[in-house]
């Protein structure tokens, strides 16, 4: 078992779905840039595909959105299945156990902040 931790963006939005036994299943992939260029000058970056099971993907599905940051702690998994063409395919994939805001928390109004004075009679000094 490979552990791992990762610190990226959601590079498509979770998606929450439930198996035939009830149990929670999100999806998502994540993109993290490398700190270097391509060969033609572009930038270059890495794409995995996670999986989250139960409250952790339920968590994930209403809490983060596409361009957001995430940190995740999980374990690698090698998954074999057929395509619809009969071609064995290896996958593999971040089976995400924990995960941890990154982003900063959304600045609210800020008129929430302050009593709003309407003249100058009323100030206080």
């Amino acid at each position: 078992m490979y552990l791992v931790s990762f610190t990226a963006r959601l590079a498509t939005e979770p998606d929450l779905k439930t198996t035939t036994s009830g149990t929670p299943i999100c999806t998502f992939n994540i993109v993290s840039n490398r700190p270097f260029k391509g060969e033609l000058g572009e930038p270059a970056a890495d794409f995995m595909k996670c999986v989250a099971w139960r409250q952790t993907g339920e968590f994930i599905a209403s809490n983060f959105s596409k361009g957001k940051m995430i940190t995740g702690f999980g374990r690698l998994q090698n998954r074999e299945w057929t395509d619809k063409t009969g071609v064995k395919r290896t996958t593999t994939e971040i089976i995400v156990e924990r995960v941890e805001f990154c982003d900063s928390k959304p600045k609210q109004d800020r008129r929430d902040d302050y009593e709003v004075i309407e003249s100058e009679e009323d100030l206080p000094f």
